[in-house]
């Protein structure tokens, strides 16, 4: 399973970026499942930092300025 979306850069530095691009999340599948859905990474990658009462937290990085960015996202 993935989640994706789209976003606009929010870098925490002076760079005005306000690019906006793609990302998406693989949601690894369990050890204990039968089979395991295969994922195409076609936009830009992010890392899921946290899960919360069904609320992610995924850290991208912007293809444009190199910066990180903190993304929260709503199962």
């Amino acid at each position: 399973m993935r989640i994706e979306g789209k976003h606009i850069c929010n870098n925490q530095f002076d760079i005005d970026c306000q690019h906006e691009y793609e990302w998406m999340a693989i949601i690894p599948n369990r050890a204990s499942d039968r089979t395991y859905d295969v994922e195409t990474i076609d936009k830009t990658q992010g890392q899921i930092i946290q899960k919360t009462d069904g609320l992610y937290t995924v850290k991208t990085i912007c293809p444009k300025c190199d910066q990180d960015n903190i993304i929260e996202h709503e199962e």
